[in-house]
């Protein structure tokens, strides 16, 4: 099991040790998870006083979004996304965890480790970047990304 972390981007003021009275807050997630994220987040913001402001974006946009400053944290992202992203700084307190799965119409597949994936045609959703570095260090038969879980699981049904 993956644990995802709450990445928040350090800007100036925050450097400075000033309490922001706003926060922009993005995520990649969708929902029902993306609003159980933004739950647990409201709260922390309530807590110290900051209101949130909370959008859920598309993987890879919410993340360059956080990182160029144009929002102010990413929420739920691995501890180690700073290294594709510099600007964001982890804040190391686990707020949700979640298991990366292989799904397939074969039913006599075994995959027991991500090596097992090599031989086949593998898809990912775009800007999971967790997925995709593991997916792309085994190299497998094909590589396929799609912007959503329903997208990829409907190019699994059509075989694609």
């Amino acid at each position: 099991m993956l644990r995802i972390f709450f990445i928040a981007l350090v800007s100036l003021p925050l450097l400075a040790l000033e309490i922001p009275k706003k926060m922009d807050v993005d995520t990649g997630f969708t929902k029902p998870n993306a609003k159980h994220i933004e739950l647990i987040i409201a709260e922390m913001m309530k807590r110290n006083g900051i209101k949130l402001n909370y959008r859920t974006l598309p993987n890879l946009r919410s993340l360059k979004s956080a990182n160029s400053g144009i929002s102010d944290a990413e929420a739920a992202r691995i501890l180690t996304i700073n290294k594709l992203f510099p600007n964001l700084v982890p804040v190391p307190e686990s707020i949700y965890q979640l298991e990366i799965v292989a799904v397939s119409k074969n039913k006599n597949l075994n995959i027991k480790k991500l090596e097992d994936l090599k031989p086949l045609r593998v898809g990912v959703i775009k800007g999971m970047k967790i997925a995709e570095m593991q997916v792309s260090a085994i190299k497998p038969k094909q590589y396929i990304t799609a912007n959503s879980a329903k997208l990829l699981m409907g190019m699994l049904e059509k075989g694609r």
